[in-house]
């Protein structure tokens, strides 16, 4: 799982890396769950470019997605 430096409480949110609607941040990464069209999985996060995007994308609205 990637690390970053992220405020954001845990919960669901849009994907980072693009590959899901939504990805779980676990308060301190970005997990291995996600959604798509309320449908669970699993991705691993791969790359450091997610780091990069949160950064970018700071600030936005905590999205619930029910398992």
């Amino acid at each position: 799982m990637l690390r970053t430096r992220d405020p954001r409480s845990p919960g669901w949110y849009r994907d980072p890396t693009r590959r899901h609607q939504f990805r779980e941040w676990d308060g301190e990464r970005w997990t291995e769950h996600v959604s798509d069209d309320g449908q669970p999985g699993i991705d691993p996060v791969r790359s450091n470019a997610v780091e990069k995007i949160t950064r970018a994308r700071s600030g936005r609205r905590r999205i619930h997605v029910p398992h």
